[in-house]
This record gives C-alpha cells, structure tokens and sequence, in this order.
C-alpha cells in the first residue's frame, strides 16, 4: 500500500496549483475511478489492479450536487474514463459519526446489534446507510466508531454518478484511510490529524497498531489553530487514560498555524511532524478494501444486489432448464415417432408374410381346441379314483383283535358319496367281539370318513371254539354302509 503520509515541511503539495496530473499509461478494461469528496474539495485518481493511471483535482470548491455533476464530468473528461465501477471517500456534514458500544463478539451478533442501535435512530431522523469500524480500548468495553449516511443523501449521489455513467459500488468515511495509515507506526502509540476545508479528522491507535478512536469536528486550521491545538491535546490526554500508554507519534495533515500551536501545547516528548494532504493516497489506501469491507456504507445494498442477482440468475438457469428439458422432450418425442413409422413401414412390408404366419398358427389353435374338448369330455365321464385315504382311516380305528379278510369301497350317483363292504374275523368270545366290533363301528362313524352302516349288510356268525375249549374262539363278521369323501 503507498503511504498515506508523505514527509513535507509544511509547504502545499505539488498538485494543489494543477488540475491535473499527466496519465502513466492508457487505461486499460477493468479500470475503476476512484474519488474522494472531502468537503468542498474533490478529487479524483484512475487505478487499475491498484497501479495509479492517473489522478485530477478540482480547480474549483465543490460543496452541491450541481457543482458535484459538473466536477465528474470535467475529470472523466481530464481522465478519459469511460464509466465503470467507482468508490468514493466522502466526508460531509450530512455523513455523521458515533461511538456506540458493542457486544464482545464479532460477525452477525456484532452487526444485529448495530442494526437495532441504527433502527432506533431511523425512527426519529429516517432512513439511513450505516456501517462501522471496531474500536481497541483495552480500559473499555467493547464499542464501534459507526457510520451513518442518510438514504436519500446515497440516492442522490448514487443518481449523479450513474448519470455519468459510473456504478458507485464503495463509500467509505475518511476515517477509513486514516486509520489503515496507524499500522505503519512501528508498534507505538500513534495520532494522525487531518484537515479536509474546515473540518478536523483525529484517528487514534494503540500500540499494536489497531484503531482506538476516532473524532471529527468543525475546526479550520487557519481560521482556528489554538482549538485545533486544544482538541488535539484532549485526544493526547483521553488516548493515555484509555490506552495506558502515552501517544509519542503524531503527523499533521493541515495548515502550519495550526501545526504550530500543536507543538506549543502537545510537543514535550513526542514526535510531531508536519505532512502534506495526499487524496490520490487515500484513494490507493481505500481501493484495496472488498465491497464487503464492515466499513463500506454500501456494502448491505451491494449484498442485496448480489442476492437479487443471484436470484434472478437462478430463475433464469431454471428456466433455461425446463426450456432445453421440453426441447429434449419434444426431440425425444420426434425421434419416437420416426421410430415408430420406420417400424411401421417394416411391419407392413412383412405383412403377407405375418398374415400367413397367423393363417398357421389359427389352424394350430383350433385342433388344440378340438383336442381339449375331447380331454375334457374323457375326464367327464370317468370315474373318480377311491380315496386313498379309506383305506389308512379303517386300517387306524381296527382293534388289534380284529383281522380284515375282505374291503371294497365303491363310488355311489351321489356327489362325494361311496359305498363299501368289509368283513373280517375277531379272536375272542362272543361278548367281547360284539364290543369290539361296536367299538370299530363308532369310530368309523365318528371319524373323517362319517361312515353309515346298514343294517341289511350287517352279519355276524356264531363263535367257533378254539382248540383250548375255555369259551375263547372265532367269530366272523360282515359290514356295509356308505361314507363322504374324507
């Protein structure tokens, strides 16, 4: 970064009696024009990649927005810009500045505290642009130097600037620059004072370099030097309660009435040295800083823009998607169609040849369906197989006494409905055959097959003896009845 300051003896600086200084080179696409508005003084400087082209100050006091027009119009003429971005450091009177204390923390905690500290103020005084600079005073609570702009202010500047073409995309206080130039003090304690047409600037830093304060007041350094020397010494004297440390570097940026009478009244002890204002400097100091600087006043409208046009970029890649997804659709749909036809167009060449495949396979299905009726006529009329289960069910309720010698189970007209016969013979006596024998029954009656007996198949013969002569012997039975598919 070039210095902000350059060493001088108190005389005015080179360019204060020229407009104008001489381009180093052709500005080149992607130039921005920077311009500082300090009061009733304008100037103007040409960058590109932070490399200076050019720089032009105002011949004339610029304090309206008339004047403002006129000066943008000679130095983009002196210049030969050709519009584009733009930043602006303005300092004001309608541009005012407040110390307000702030949370220890940082990001959007820090910044909604603000916001509610800059609502508060709307109310009573109407729209605003506001942003801020963090405060180091180590013996206080944490506190922002805010900045706040009014809206309507902005929308005339912003209207004087885009009629010439320019898109104002930075705005930053004066104090900005000033306080960039306090890292360059070397590790101490440090007070730069500058005076832009009768107003004073005072930006204070601590040891480490980091900005502590800041004030403006409307003092000349011609008109007023002993109150500038005042207000200097209480910035001094406030600087040591605050920091602990004694302010040894001080530089002056005004006139030598003042400078003088600084010295009178602060110089025991410290360095004090006379400088000479540089704007194109700032500018340089200025232009390094983002659009999303904390310290830019347009850096919530810029966001905002950058939202919109986000938005806007996305509902038009949205809508460039559904055009190409209903283009492909539309081709995919073409391109069906003329698959469709040339399938078609094949078909139809095949056509003798699939309508004499078809002749063949007609007559293929009506001898199949002569032979299905045929099977199905066969499977009418023959008889259902016995169940296999008959068997299993009298063989599970005969008595081990019992031994089958005959069974024949044959189907009746009825729907699931069989006759059968069974006889067999029982090695018992005659009482204990007939239980036996009525045992059997009563399970077969009671059992899956619900069988029937009749009565007229039902016999039983007479015991014959066995060989042992004790009342035990053979008996002969015969059975008959029908039962239910089981």
């Amino acid at each position: 970064m070039n210095s902000v300051l350059a060493s001088s003896s108190g005389v005015q600086s080179p360019e204060a009696g020229s407009p104008m200084s001489a381009p180093r080179g052709p500005h080149r696409p992607g130039s921005v024009l920077g311009l500082a508005w300090l009061r009733g003084s304008l100037h103007a400087s040409v960058f590109h990649r932070q490399a200076e082209l050019g720089s032009w100050s105002s011949p004339h006091p610029v304090r309206s927005f008339g004047e403002l027009e006129a000066a943008l119009a000679a130095a983009i003429a002196a210049l030969g810009f050709e519009g584009g971005e733009a930043y602006l450091l303005l300092e004001q009177a309608e541009l005012l500045h407040r110390t307000e204390p702030a949370p220890p923390s940082s990001g959007k905690a820090l910044r909604s505290h603000l916001a509610s500290r800059v609502a508060r103020h709307e109310k009573d005084r109407g729209k605003v642009l506001w942003c801020f600079q963090p405060m180091a005073m180590p013996r206080q609570e944490a506190a922002c130097l805010l900045h706040l702009l009014p809206a309507s202010f902005h929308a005339r500047l912003d209207q004087a600037f885009a009629a010439h073409g320019l898109n104002l995309r930075r705005i930053f206080p004066l104090s900005v620059p000033l306080a960039l130039e306090l890292s360059a003090s070397g590790g101490r304690p440090s007070l730069v004072a500058a005076e832009t047409d009768g107003t004073t600037t005072i930006v204070v830093g601590g040891p480490d370099g980091r900005f502590a304060f800041s004030r403006t007041l409307d003092a000349s350094w011609t008109d007023e030097p002993s109150r500038v020397g005042v207000e200097v010494n209480r910035s001094l004297l406030y600087a040591k309660q605050q920091l602990g440390a004694s302010i040894e570097r001080v530089r002056l940026l005004g006139a030598e009435p003042a400078v003088a009478d600084v010295r009178a009244r602060c110089g025991e002890g410290r360095e004090i040295v006379s400088l000479v204002l540089r704007p194109s400097d700032w500018l340089t100091a200025a232009g390094a800083l983002p659009e999303g600087h904390s310290a830019n006043l347009l850096a919530g409208t810029v966001g905002r823009q950058k939202r919109r046009g986000l938005a806007r970029a996305g509902l038009m890649a949205a809508c460039w998607i559904a055009l190409a997804a209903e283009a492909a659709s539309v081709w995919n749909g073409l391109a069906a169609e003329r698959t469709d036809r040339r399938r078609y167009d094949e078909l139809f060449a095949d056509a003798p040849l699939l309508r004499a495949a078809k002749a063949g396979l007609d007559a293929r299905d009506g001898r199949a369906a002569l032979d299905r009726k045929l099977l199905g006529e066969l499977a009418q009329g023959r008889l259902p197989p016995i169940p296999a289960e008959a068997l299993a069910v009298v063989s599970g309720a005969l008595p081990g006494e019992i031994r089958l010698t005959s069974f024949q189970v044959q189907r009746e007209a009825g729907p699931a409905s069989w006759s059968f016969r069974l006889g067999g013979t029982i090695e018992a006596d005659e009482d204990t055959a007939r239980a036996l024998l009525a045992g059997f029954e009563e399970k077969l009656e009671r059992g899956p097959l619900a069988a029937h007996f009749s009565e007229s198949v039902r016999s039983r013969a007479a015991l014959q003896p066995g060989p042992t002569g004790d009342g035990a012997g053979t008996v002969s039975f015969n059975l008959g009845g029908t039962f239910l598919d089981p």
